[in-house]
């Protein structure tokens, strides 16, 4: 049976939340972030292009991503029975969110709190409900597992006083199911004193 190979354009937005919980707010709790780009400037909002993508593995459009990664999951074809999509991982080849130090993320956060904090994420995707926000996922440099983004509130990071630079890996798994579009991923970081 032949399968139909939808192309799918992601688009990520990343948007910042600072919030306390404290009783008394503190002095100032500081959230920013940086994407892929070369720039290494970090600000509130960022836009993430994951490009366009298909079933196949490979990509039409780059996006800010010169690098990514494809495997096919279940199945060693598309053609087989088994075959349950692909996931790319995206990965920048220079530059971006490294703070002189670190080149090779997808996502840079920067906290500078004066008290005890956790960093919670939720997400939403915009688009033909076929994809949902679970097949877009994250992990932190140093973790092995990948972490789907979910709309419920999920805390990625805790630390103490002082300034934390955390950094992320991208991934996007393509469903054979999945309709072709365009589509766009709202993610919300919410900065919390505790």
């Amino acid at each position: 049976m032949k399968r139909k190979l939808p192309v799918i354009t992601f688009l990520v937005l990343l948007a910042l939340l600072v919030l306390s919980y404290a009783q008394e707010p503190p002095l100032s709790m500081q959230l920013t972030l940086d994407g892929p780009d070369m720039d290494s400037i970090y600000g509130l909002q960022k836009t993430i292009r994951l490009g366009t993508l298909s079933q196949l593995g490979s990509s039409t459009l780059a996006g800010d991503f010169p690098a990514k990664r494809s495997r096919l999951l279940g199945g060693d074809d598309i053609s087989d029975d088994d075959f349950k999509g692909v996931l790319y991982e995206f990965s920048p080849l220079t530059g971006g969110n490294n703070e002189f130090t670190h080149p090779n993320s997808s996502l840079a956060v920067k906290v500078n709190s004066p008290v005890n904090w956790q960093l919670i994420v939720s997400a939403r995707v915009n688009g033909d409900p076929s994809v949902v926000v679970d097949q877009l996922l994250f992990k932190q440099d140093e973790q092995r597992e990948y972490t789907p983004f979910t709309p419920a509130p999920q805390v990625v990071a805790r630390g103490g006083k002082g300034a934390y630079l955390l950094f992320f890996d991208l991934a996007l798994r393509i469903d054979p199911d999945d309709k072709p579009g365009v589509y766009v991923v709202q993610i919300n970081y919410d900065l919390v004193a505790y």
